[in-house]
């Protein structure tokens, strides 16, 4: 069986986020498993030990490619404190995935109907599917674990949905498994660019949030089953939700405070990506001239009137245009004169 790095949605999408921040392309290279000892990259494959955890599989794949970024895509991290935290912080969202109350036994295997899951099922039948103007269909799902598969992925030749019982915790399933039977509604169309649609829309956001509050007990679960979307759907607007904290009625969101979690994921990519690319002084080029000119202008006026300081309304009159006012009035009596009420 042929494994690319796309049939891992959370490694794929993450390593996105940092080839878009270093303006290199995402290779989606085959991964293969193999009798070696450590990971690593070779003949343009990534190659994995053998291995029972998904999750190693998904920590090898994700810093194989960040360590071998020089050789694949031709844009290396060579700040080596960038390039550790980098992948530890992607370790750190890896370690939620198997905290949760009930684990399946390696033998475990299940079959069940969409609506079966929850909060899923009730966010496709009652936004999603309104929303495309499409049918709801209960598609059927199959879970066992393996440390070859996703943590959920669809079949759109047998409409089936896999999903991995190697992953403890529910808020994960639930999100993949959200994300899996969309894309099957939706056949060609990207799911992640419809969620992020559905986010924008002021009214659809609205019950979209209060469905998954409702579906978990504690904000930490809202929050991960957000921040896990914010991945998949490389949406910056609702990072910053899984980031706010919900008030007890569940109705509206309380002002923003740093959660205690692993999911500044974005944010924190984009900052540990600093020290790589460096400043970025386009802006400040593009408006060089124009700043120039405007102290040039002022050195102009203070040498003209004997000023060693202007006050703010000489700088306002130096920035209007040509500076073709009455030089007795001033620019407050000038709007008056233009008011309408």
């Amino acid at each position: 069986m042929n494994q690319k790095i796309s049939d891992y949605k959370l490694v794929y999408r993450s390593l996105q986020i940092i080839c878009s921040r270093l303006e290199c392309d995402l290779i989606d290279l085959n991964i293969r498993f193999d009798k070696v000892d450590e990971p690593t990259f070779k003949n343009n494959e990534i190659i994995i030990p053998y291995t029972n955890n998904l999750l190693d599989v998904m920590a090898s794949i994700y810093s194989v490619y960040i360590n071998y970024l020089g050789s694949i895509c031709g844009r290396n991290i060579d700040n080596i404190e960038a390039r550790n935290n980098i992948t530890n912080m992607f370790l750190s969202v890896l370690r939620d995935f198997s905290y949760d109350s009930f684990t399946f036994d390696d033998n475990d295997k299940i079959f069940i109907n969409l609506n079966q899951m929850d909060l899923a099922w009730t966010l496709i039948k009652n936004i999603f599917v309104p929303y495309k103007r499409i049918s709801a269909t209960n598609f059927e799902i199959v879970g066992y674990k393996s440390s070859q598969y996703d943590v959920s992925c669809s079949d759109k030749e047998t409409n089936k949905i896999f999903m991995n019982l190697s992953v403890n915790s529910n808020v994960v399933r639930q999100s993949f498994v959200f994300f899996e039977a969309l894309s099957l509604h939706l056949k060609d169309e990207d799911p992640g660019a419809v969620i992020r649609d559905v986010f924008s829309n002021y009214l659809l956001k609205d019950l979209f949030i209060n469905t998954v509050s409702l579906a978990f007990r504690e904000d930490k679960d809202v929050s991960s089953f957000f921040a896990i979307l914010s991945i998949l759907c490389h949406s910056k607007e609702m990072e910053e939700f899984a980031l706010l904290v919900k008030s007890d009625k569940m109705d509206k969101i309380a002002q923003a405070t740093p959660y205690m979690g692993n999911w500044w994921f974005l944010g924190l990519t984009e900052k540990m990506l600093d020290a790589v690319r460096g400043a970025d002084f386009s802006t400040t080029n593009a408006l060089k001239d124009f700043s120039k000119e405007l102290w040039e202008n002022v050195e102009e006026y203070k040498k003209k009137h004997g000023l060693s300081d202007l006050t703010y309304e000489s700088l306002l009159r130096i920035q209007s245009e040509n500076m073709q006012v009455p030089p007795n009035k001033t620019l407050q009596a000038i709007l008056s004169d233009a008011r309408i009420w």
